[in-house]
């Protein structure tokens, strides 16, 4: 999605970039042509350094505004917090249950059998929902501590560039934060972006392979359940995430920063050389990364409330003969209901990010929305701060667990049922 270092950039492009870049070639010809030195500094991949600098005025880098850099850092901490805790929690979950399933191990721990008592032997068995889930937190964690890392490391290099400018070249070579900073920034938007992606697509494929077993719970034909099929799961959720990452890469490693020193203004000049950051590709990224999953989302999310709705007892109307026993029942709805309320939520709060990447691919890409960013990325950080209650209000063993680790009530032994 878009960030406020962003929009300068590519809201801006036909405006503000024209003189810097779409208008010049390479080396000392794009230098020939910039008449105007320009310290603005983001995050690029390669950094090229020329040695010629003839700029005669200088741009005004202006007051660093700090609460744009500082204010989504706390919702992000927090965000990168929750789900991390709940990364682990299903981790922890995830091999109860998997030690429950092999007794020939030998282990037994108090607060596995307090686990085991709360969930039936249906329920014990690991899901690809349950593994989907940790995929999930681990890309929200990865998104939200970049977001973190990238926003402090931005307002560092700004406070560099306007109070504490980086000293001249000696014997040619340049300061090593020119070369080092950049990159390092690059690096964490990739991941950030990589990040989202991911998530936003692990948490599509959930949702597709909920409505799947919704649709049809007993899935008597090939094709009733191909996503629920532990091999095309993974096999959807690895494709999806290299895809995420590789056009992330593509994004942000695609600049090149050109950095001379003016000795006439005793100050480094910086221009850049973008490559695929066109219209053309930013409607390709924005469409994968958020308005296909979102759509994706609302279509399965629909399905499953009315499937949830209308069909009562799915199992008993497809097939009387064919018992559903309660235990059996109890898992699907929990399930279900679980993965509507993460895909309703998903749906609620990146209805800004689509909407804006809606009207900037079909509408107007040169418009100013810097309020529709800021208001997208608080919608972001509050869906990923509300995974972590979402899950564990609707996963028994997983909010049973962290009472236990909370030591809210003792962990004693329980009978166990089914």
């Amino acid at each position: 999605m878009f960030w406020p270092e962003d929009m300068l950039r590519v809201v801006k492009t036909a405006e503000q970039d024209s003189m810097t870049t779409h208008e010049e070639t390479t080396g000392y010809q794009e230098l020939e042509k910039a008449t105007e030195c320009s310290v603005f500094w983001d995050s690029y991949f390669q950094v090229q350094t020329v040695q010629a600098c003839n700029f005669t005025s200088k741009a005004d880098l202006g007051p660093v505004d700090r609460i744009r850099f500082w204010s989504p850092i706390p919702l992000s901490c927090l965000a990168a917090i929750s789900n991390l805790l709940t990364f682990i929690l299903l981790i922890r979950v995830l091999r109860i249950l998997t030690r429950a399933r092999n007794p020939e191990s030998g282990q037994r721990i108090a607060t596995g059998h307090v686990l085991l008592s709360l969930v039936s032997r249906w329920e014990r068995r690991p899901k690809t929902m349950h593994v989907g889930l940790i995929v999930f937190c681990f890309f929200e964690t990865i998104c939200h501590v970049a977001l973190s890392a990238g926003q402090g490391l931005h307002l560092y290099v700004w406070d560099r560039l306007a109070c504490n400018p980086l000293p001249p070249p000696v014997n040619g070579t340049f300061a090593q934060a020119l070369t080092i900073l950049p990159v390092l920034g690059s690096l964490l938007n990739w991941l950030r972006d990589g990040g989202i992606c991911s998530r936003n697509w692990t948490i599509t494929v959930i949702t597709l392979t909920r409505a799947e077993i919704v649709i049809w719970p007993l899935a008597t034909r090939t094709y009733q359940r191909c996503l629920r099929r532990r091999r095309i799961f993974f096999g959807l959720l690895t494709l999806f995430i290299l895809l995420s990452f590789l056009l992330s890469w593509f994004r942000r490693m695609d600049r090149e920063l050109v950095v001379c020193y003016s000795e006439l203004l005793q100050s480094y000049c910086t221009w850049d050389r973008p490559f695929l950051e066109n219209l053309n590709f930013q409607t390709v990224y924005f469409s994968f990364q958020t308005i296909v999953p979102w759509l994706l989302i609302l279509i399965a999310t629909i399905v499953i409330v009315i499937h949830l709705k209308v069909v009562k007892d799915p199992l008993s109307r497809r097939n009387s003969r064919q018992a559903w026993s309660s235990a059996r029942r109890t898992a699907f709805q929990r399930a279900s209901y679980s993965v509507f309320l993460l895909a309703l939520l998903f749906t609620i709060c990146e209805f800004p990010t689509f909407a804006m990447f809606t009207y900037y691919i079909v509408g107007n890409p040169d418009a100013d929305m810097f309020l529709w960013d800021t208001t997208a990325l608080i919608f972001l950080q509050v869906d990923s701060l509300s995974n972590f209650f979402l899950l564990v209000l609707t996963m028994p063993t997983l909010r049973r667990l962290l009472h236990c680790n909370l030591c809210l009530f003792p962990c004693k032994l329980m009978p166990q049922r089914g």
